[in-house]
């Protein structure tokens, strides 16, 4: 089990050099829609539909990636969501922490894995010019 998560972690680096973090479309009048939870759970929401090139396209460097880039980021990806870990089936982000200085907030949310293991874990968003964005 941990040479697996070792192995995911390795990976979801590798997914970073490339592309660091995703971001709402902003299309919603609704505030809240925006928010650093919403900003995750849409995020999550695509990976747990199976829709990874939806995922890839929300990625804030996805527009300046060739299509070959984000067909390789999507599969790598799945990869590390379906073989590694089974699958996500639900997900709740049920709290957020701001820094001091409003540029990043910690999404804490509530995964249930398809195995029915049910994990908290942190999530960093940043403020970017065009909204917030999600770390892988």
């Amino acid at each position: 089990m941990r040479r697996t998560i070792t192995l995911v972690l390795g990976l979801m680096v590798a997914c970073t050099m490339f592309m660091t973090s995703c971001g709402g479309n902003g299309t919603s009048s609704n505030a809240e829609d925006n928010s650093p939870k919403a900003i995750r759970e849409k995020y999550v929401g695509n990976i747990i539909d199976g829709n990874y090139d939806k995922a890839v396209d929300m990625l804030a460097d996805a527009d300046k990636a060739s299509a070959e880039e984000k067909e390789q980021t999507a599969k790598i990806l799945k990869s590390l969501i379906e073989e590694t870990i089974g699958g996500i089936r639900e997900y709740e982000a049920i709290e957020e922490t701001y820094s001091k200085d409003s540029t990043k907030c910690t999404v804490i949310g509530r995964y249930t894995y398809a195995d029915g293991t049910v994990k908290e874990e942190k999530d960093v968003l940043i403020k970017t010019e065009n909204g917030w964005a999600c770390s892988l």
